[in-house]
């Protein structure tokens, strides 16, 4: 009995690490998102690389380095982001501003050097394998909103789960390439309300692994589940559709509070209010 007691201790002290290490991270990134100039920046990157891959920052460190005049550190950061295959017409299109302070000049020659000495960082084949999961998913949803088959929508997420998740996991940029990680989020964001049980079942595992590996948020995983609970049955696990304009549902989390706040505190959210439930 004792021993029982040990081990259930020994879990919630787990569990409360867990969730504190996860609260530290998301502040990080909210840190992150409000940095006023390169150096704060640089100084919150350093503490979130070590949770996640950060690939998917170094346009954005690239872009605060060159708007602080600090063209030796931006010009490192673009160089990483294009050998994790970050296309700069990106940055052309979006800030072409700041692109024309890298010049051209600058963004050919480190485009030669990857080329020339092929130091590209990612599984180029993976890569090539997942865009072309994503470009079906591209062309899918424009059927969203007039695709009376539902289905065939959630074919390339089911092949990205079969053919890819299955055996790597959840797609991270540091081992098959820039924004790979982000599609995959939009992908199953759009889509895995579409699934059936048994399907979402198994994306459930491979969301939960990706949380543990810091690759999505909590607040992502919240929202994915609740969201394919509630358009096939008005339940929820979380309670985390706020704006959901549905009285079934409502009801639902008010009769539920009780286990959702349970489920909410073994995640690391926040409780709901009974008022939340209203």
């Amino acid at each position: 009995m004792k021993k029982h007691f040990l081990i259930l201790m020994l879990f919630a002290q787990l569990v409360a690490f867990s969730q504190s290490k996860y609260a530290e991270y998301n502040s990080l990134i909210l840190q992150f998102g409000k940095a006023e100039n390169f150096e704060d920046a640089e100084k919150t990157f350093a503490k979130i690389k070590q949770f996640s891959c950060p690939v998917a920052y170094y346009p954005t460190l690239a872009l605060w380095a060159i708007n602080d005049g600090n063209r030796e550190e931006a010009l490192r950061y673009l160089a990483d982001a294009m050998r994790f295959g970050y296309s700069v017409t990106e940055m052309e299109t979006s800030h072409p501003n700041e692109y024309k302070r890298f010049t051209e000049l600058s963004i050919d020659s480190i485009s030669a050097h990857i080329r020339n000495s092929k130091t590209i960082a990612f599984d180029w084949q993976a890569y090539i394998q997942l865009n072309s999961i994503f470009n079906g998913f591209s062309a899918n949803r424009t059927l969203a909103h007039v695709d009376s088959n539902a289905r065939k929508l959630v074919i390339p997420l089911r092949t990205l789960m079969y053919s890819y998740m299955r055996k790597h996991g959840f797609p991270s940029d540091c081992q098959v390439g820039f924004g790979m990680s982000n599609s995959t989020k939009q992908c199953i964001l759009t889509t895995s309300r579409f699934l059936l049980d048994f399907e979402f079942n198994e994306l459930d595992k491979m969301l939960q692994m990706a949380l543990d590996n810091y690759q999505i948020t909590l607040d992502y995983y919240a929202f994915i589940v609740d969201y394919y609970l509630f358009c096939n049955g008005e339940t929820s696990r979380y309670g985390s559709l706020k704006k959901v304009d549905s009285q079934g549902y409502k009801t639902y989390v008010k009769e539920n509070l009780v286990e959702i706040n349970t489920q909410r505190k073994n995640l690391g959210l926040p409780e709901l209010t009974k008022r939340d439930a209203y």
